[in-house]
C-alpha cells in the first residue's frame, strides 16, 4: 500500500493534485454504484456517506483535486 504515505504527504502539504483522477469524477463513479445498489436492493448507508464527503468536498471548491482533497470537507 505504497499510496497511503504518498496520500498522507499530499495532506500534510494541502496539495491534492487530481490530474489522474479528480474527484469530481470519482464521485461520478460513486453515483453510478448507489444506483445499482438501489436497484438491487443493498445497503447503501455506507456509499451515501462516502457520498455526502465528496459532495461537500466538491462544494468548497475541491471537485478537479484528488480523492485526499475529502479530508478538508471533514474538518471543523
Amino acid at each position: 500500500m505504497a499510496w497511503i504515505a504518498g496520500t498522507a504527504a499530499d495532506i500534510d502539504a494541502k496539495e491534492y493534485n487530481g490530474a489522474g483522477a479528480n474527484l469530481a469524477m470519482m464521485t461520478a463513479g460513486v453515483d453510478h454504484l448507489l444506483h445499482a445498489s438501489r436497484s438491487r436492493g443493498l445497503d447503501t448507508s455506507r456509499l451515501e456517506a462516502i457520498k455526502a464527503v465528496s459532495d461537500r468536498a466538491i462544494a468548497e471548491g475541491h471537485g478537479t483535486d484528488s480523492w485526499a482533497s475529502t479530508v478538508e470537507a471533514l474538518g471543523g
